[in-house]
């Protein structure tokens, strides 16, 4: 039973208002090393690292607006025992409870997973090249009425019976493998200031992806099996590594049905508490870590797009309309479903396939970042990030999100509390910690430590090989320089 119900949970944070983080305890740290490509692209001339190898980093968040448990009947930990048994609430015992509103839902997943990379700080460049998996899933203005039938089913009797008349809403969602070339460089160096650039580009293997892109759709359900559909103004495309008429894994277009090309590019100003000068040292070791009195960032993250041009369907549904009786999608396979819309609405069972080729946007975003070192080991941190569905057919949405992050660090240690605003509004508060070789963190603390109902959740965490710059070891060692700790 614990089983399924995960499963259930998984299925319903996928599908509505997930908002997204950005693991502001780690990125925007002076020893983030690599992570920092995360967040922009210049800052890895700035780090406290002239070489740092990440080993494993991973990602993991949910969260939502629709579906919850009350704090008083769920806590984290209980999905460890074997004998926990989650509660049943409402006329129709569902093991989740639903907001009872009518604000239209938003969704966004963000799931990462940073394989071994590696970057290193040659006195006025920097050089990167980072292996990742990523996974990015948003749904964007879904109206309340297509929540509550997608989470009751069309036996919802409140909702029988009446017209809805819903536009412009929309999902999509991609995974894909990741693997970047990033390069920095000083722009300009004068005195007490120095400008910073760099650029990420990145080649993108997609192993699936897809998007339902809804201009208008009037309908009326009858019963729990008739559906009168007025008018439907939609757009349907996928790629997926599967047959979709016998269901075998990999299907036709092989493992990596997409390809793609996307970017990411930074520019920061660091204004230092000294004259700058001697740049350059005798070993990449011996370089010195030029600490600022404040530093300035803007980038622009997950410029591109992923196209589906083989084993890709697109479906279009040009203002159609059907009363559907009997309903009954227990489909064999896609094509079969699709098929049988396509009759339904068309009178042709391929009517509704227009192409073959398939483009989904990255969650694009505009980034601005500002650091200041407050006294010592205490800096604060202050990043707004602003989605831009700016490519593909149709792009995975990146919610809006501003934060303030106070942070002590160290060589040893690091604590980080970020602060933020999901789109904006919704006030969370998180924990990142530091110690030496690994770091661990989360921006929902309160659903982590059962403080707040149960909306979702998330954890990250980093671990890397470092060598701090001015840290040499004399010639004799076996390590030629620098000083090797894991973080």
């Amino acid at each position: 039973m614990k089983k399924d119900f995960l499963l259930f949970i998984c299925l319903l944070v996928g599908v509505f208002q997930s908002k997204a983080q950005e693991m502001l305890g780690m990125t925007q740290s002076n020893y983030a090393g690599i992570n920092t490509l995360m967040v922009n692209q210049s800052s890895m001339l700035n780090s406290r690292n002239w070489l740092d190898i990440n080993l494993i980093g991973l990602d993991v968040f949910a969260d939502n607006n629709y579906v919850f448990m009350p704090k008083e009947d769920f806590w984290i930990f209980d999905l460890l025992s074997s004998n926990y048994v989650p509660p049943k609430y409402g006329k129709y015992e569902r093991p989740i409870m639903v907001a009872d509103n009518s604000n239209l839902k938003n969704a966004y997943i963000n799931q990462r997973l940073n394989l071994p990379s590696v970057m290193l700080a040659n006195f006025t460049e920097a050089y990167g090249l980072s292996f990742s998996y990523r996974t990015a899933v948003s749904g964007r203005r879904i109206p309340f009425d297509v929540a509550n039938f997608s989470y009751y089913g069309l036996e919802h009797a409140a909702q029988q019976r009446i017209e809805y008349n819903d536009n412009n809403f929309s999902f999509a969602g991609i995974s894909w493998g990741e693997i970047a070339l990033s390069y920095a460089t000083i722009l300009k160096h004068k005195r007490f200031d120095l400008w910073t650039g760099g650029i990420s580009l990145k080649y993108l293997l997609g192993t699936g992806g897809g998007y339902a892109k809804i201009n208008n759709v009037r309908y009326v359900v009858l019963n729990d099996s008739t559906v009168d559909n007025r008018n439907l103004d939609a757009e349907v495309g996928f790629g997926a590594p599967i047959n979709y008429s016998t269901n075998t894994y990999p299907g036709p277009g092989g493992l990596f049905p997409g390809r793609g090309l996307g970017f990411d590019v930074g520019v920061t100003f660091i204004r230092s508490p000294r004259e700058l000068k001697n740049i350059y040292r005798d070993r990449l070791c011996s370089q010195r870590y030029e600490d600022y009195k404040y530093r300035i960032g803007i980038s622009l993250l997950d410029v591109g797009r992923i196209k589906f041009a083989s084993n890709a369907q697109k479906h279009v549904y040009d203002n159609v309309s059907h009363f559907w009786e009997d309903l009954d999608l227990g489909f064999d396979n896609l094509n079969d479903i699709l098929r049988d819309v396509s009759q339904r609405f068309y009178g042709s069972p391929t009517a509704s396939l227009t192409d073959t080729i398939v483009s989904v946007g990255l969650p694009t975003a505009f980034s601005l970042q500002y650091d200041y070192h407050y006294d010592k080991n205490v800096y604060l941190n202050g990043t707004a990030i602003i989605g831009l569905p700016i490519f593909g057919d149709v792009s995975v949405e990146r919610p809006s999100q501003i934060a303030f992050t106070p942070r002590y660090e160290s060589k040893a240690f690091e604590a980080s509390l970020p602060l933020s605003l999901y789109n904006f509004h919704t006030p969370r508060i998180g924990l990142a910690l530091r110690f030496y070789s690994f770091t661990i963190g989360t921006e929902k603390l309160g659903s982590l430590l059962g403080m707040t109902d149960f909306y979702g959740t998330d954890l990250y965490l980093s671990l890397r090989l470092v060598f701090r710059k001015g840290e040499c070891r004399e010639p004799k060692s076996s390590t030629p320089c620098g000083r090797l700790d894991f973080e």
